[in-house]
């Protein structure tokens, strides 16, 4: 999502000329317009062997590069509040492409895809910015907990705030160069991503239809939020979409008018062990690793309730793939993890400090009077975490249960001389520039003492 942009989620309108250009404009990567007189299909040709992605070198602005059926005939920089940002999804107007971002979007010139220049940049900090256009009004979606209404870029470090953006953000861009924001519509879980829609027979209205994949945010924040299983409340927020009618006239008037229960009846997909085929597969990946004087560090990343991952999140997990795939393959070691799960997470380091080529420094608390109301399902009543749940959180290191001496005795011990990098997930510290600097200063200051 760093470097290319996917083209999904957007409206089609005929009236548009056909997208003649393929624009790539990256943070990490830099822009990319690939031309043709037409749509054309894909080559049949075979793939390039050997593969050229294999061996790139990594880099900001310089790094290395693979094509196949496209030709790069440009490459833009984006502006200045967008470097090193995270780019979303891109949609197209006219000669123009509105490249989403978790900084906000762009709105570039392509009418001359060698050389694209940015019409206007609207910074508004939110995850993940995911954009369509339909005539004159742009959609974009928000769901994180430090948008805001005005699009700050202090966060909303409060955990129930008017100041919260989650949902459905509209802008009026009759003139492109100065968009204007014309609309928001706050839904319970915000939009992750969306799609807009068109009824034939409602020329006045726009559709969009959106999905959330946070958590339910505060009925105190949001009235008619709630946070609960649908056995228990069918009222619940969780398992729906939202439908949002937008008149076209009068985008400020734009309203939830349906929440589809599109989700009812999930249940966990059954799952098994890696086949040999799956096992072959990795080896192949690790070898070539090798091979480039590189390794792949597995992190074991449990998941959310109820649909826990299960590659690499538990010894019994490890062991297998170690097993299966060969001893070439390296560990992320994050403690927090661990604990979450219950795992021994210094147990778990004295057998595997071997594979370990990189730590993550992230603790978690663990909440004893919370287990005690809730055990290990989820509450009722009460709210989730941020970064956690019902009965732990993440934090930074020091903060929780994790045993940072006996950590770093054994790292030290097992010959370890890789890095230590701080993974800042804590309800206490993320949402402002402030609060994160605070963060980072006291996790290095803790660390440095062990």
């Amino acid at each position: 999502m760093n470097s290319m942009t996917s083209f999904v989620h957007h409206i089609r309108r005929p009236w548009l000329p056909a997208i003649a250009a393929l624009v790539a404009v990256g943070a990490c990567a830099q822009s990319t317009a690939t031309t043709t007189s037409a749509p054309v299909a894909m080559s049949a040709a075979a793939a390039p062997s050997p593969d050229p992605r294999l061996n790139l070198k990594a880099g900001l602005y310089d790094a290395g590069e693979a094509a196949w059926n496209l030709k790069v005939v440009s490459k833009t920089p984006p502006s200045e509040k967008f470097k090193g940002g995270i780019n979303s999804d891109l949609a197209f107007i006219g000669n123009y492409a509105i490249q989403g971002s978790f900084s906000g979007y762009q709105v570039w010139d392509i009418s001359n895809p060698s050389a694209p220049t940015v019409k206007t940049s609207y910074y508004c900090p939110a995850s993940q910015s995911d954009v369509s256009v339909y005539k004159n009004l742009l959609f974009v979606s928000g769901e994180d907990l430090t948008a805001r209404i005005d699009c700050g870029a202090q966060g909303v470090p409060e955990a129930v705030s008017k100041d919260r953006l989650r949902g459905i953000r509209i802008f009026d861009i009759t003139d492109i160069a100065n968009p204007k924001n014309v609309g928001n519509v706050q839904t319970c879980r915000g939009s992750h991503t969306h799609t807009v829609l068109v009824d034939p027979k409602d020329p006045d209205n726009v559709y969009v239809y959106i999905s959330g994949s946070a958590g339910v945010r505060s009925e105190q924040e949001l009235p008619g939020c709630v946070n609960a299983p649908l056995d228990k409340d069918p009222n619940s927020a969780l398992f729906r979409i939202e439908v949002i009618k937008v008149p076209v006239a009068h985008p400020e008037q734009a309203a939830i008018v349906s929440s589809p229960r599109i989700f009812t009846g999930l249940v966990k997909p059954l799952t098994h062990g890696d086949a040999p085929q799956d096992a072959a597969k990795y080896r192949v990946f690790l070898d070539s690793a090798r091979k480039a004087g590189a390794f792949i560090a597995v992190e074991g990343w449990p998941g959310g309730f109820p649909y826990f991952a299960s590659l690499m999140c538990s010894p019994e997990t490890v062991r297998s793939f170690l097993k299966d795939v060969g001893r070439g393959v390296a560990l992320n070691y994050d403690p927090s993890h661990l604990i979450r799960l219950r795992v021994d997470h210094i147990r778990f380091l004295k057998e595997f400090a071997e594979h370990v080529k990189h730590v993550h420094a992230k603790d978690t608390d663990v909440d004893a009077d919370a287990l005690y109301e809730f055990g290990t399902q989820p509450a009722t009543f009460a709210k989730p975490h941020g970064f956690g749940e019902w009965t732990w959180r993440y934090t930074i290191p020091g903060q929780g249960v994790a045993r940072w001496s006996e950590i770093t005795s054994i790292l030290k011990n097992s010959g370890y001389t890789g890095v230590v990098s701080v993974e800042l997930e804590d309800e206490h510290f993320n949402g402002s520039e402030a609060g994160e600097k605070a963060a980072l200063v006291h996790s290095l200051n803790y660390l440095k003492g062990m």
